[in-house]
């Protein structure tokens, strides 16, 4: 993992990276994986398996397969791995998993959406 994570951001850099690591529908069943799985570890093939949207024929299996898995290695697992959500490591195909880091993530928005709902008196009406 990388300085550059969600534990060690501001309350604002942290927010802003958590609803960017959301806002994108892989990252999001990838988060799904990682709170259902009762693994720390993961290979990089059971996860491509167990992500993304699934083909309805065999034809576009293979083909959306091999784009999942480039988006997955260039893409979402090296973002997710500089939030400090999971560590990847692509020489070896291996994917260490925190579901205390990623359900903090999502704590972390719950949060921000709670308070922009329920804005307190002060904050409706600043001075």
């Amino acid at each position: 993992m990388t300085d550059r994570n969600v534990v060690g951001a501001s309350d604002n850099t942290c927010t802003a990276i958590s609803f960017d690591l959301l806002s994108d529908p892989c990252r999001q069943s990838i988060f799904q994986y990682v709170l259902q799985t009762r693994t720390d570890s993961v290979s990089f093939t059971e996860l491509a398996t167990n992500v993304g949207p699934r083909p309805a024929s065999s034809a576009e299996t293979d083909a959306e397969s091999q784009a999942l898995e480039l988006e997955l290695r260039h893409v979402h697992l090296p973002m997710l791995d500089d939030a400090g959500l999971l560590e990847y490591e692509p020489s070896t195909d291996r994917i260490r998993l925190d579901r205390t880091a990623f359900t903090d993530c999502l704590e972390d928005i719950h949060s921000t959406v709670t308070a922009l709902q329920n804005p307190s008196l002060e904050q409706a009406h600043p001075r």
